[in-house]
């Protein structure tokens, strides 16, 4: 019974490792046709963005949650998105 167990997981990680890599190659096969465009493409910037251009300019976001386990996780993604702007991009949130 217990090698039948194994195959079977043996089998559906096979499978799952196949699925994986047949997405993975559809997905670059897809980049590929449309890389020019992809490449050549920038976001269009809206009037009421542009304020965000300004040197000094300072927003606030707010990080909710419907739960005690969504505010531990919420408080984690605020720790995340601080680090990252302090490492990346220099960011102190003064």
């Amino acid at each position: 019974m217990e090698e039948f167990r194994a195959d079977r997981r043996r089998l559906i990680g096979a499978g799952m490792v196949a699925a994986a890599a047949g997405m993975a190659a559809a997905c670059s096969s897809g980049a590929e046709s449309k890389g020019s465009a992809a490449a050549s493409w920038t976001p269009t910037a809206d009037d009421q963005d542009s304020w965000l251009d300004k040197p000094g300019t300072r927003h606030r976001m707010a990080f909710d949650s419907v739960s005690g386990d969504g505010g531990a996780e919420a408080l984690g993604y605020a720790n995340n998105f601080i680090h990252v702007n302090q490492a990346d991009y220099a960011i102190n949130p003064d």
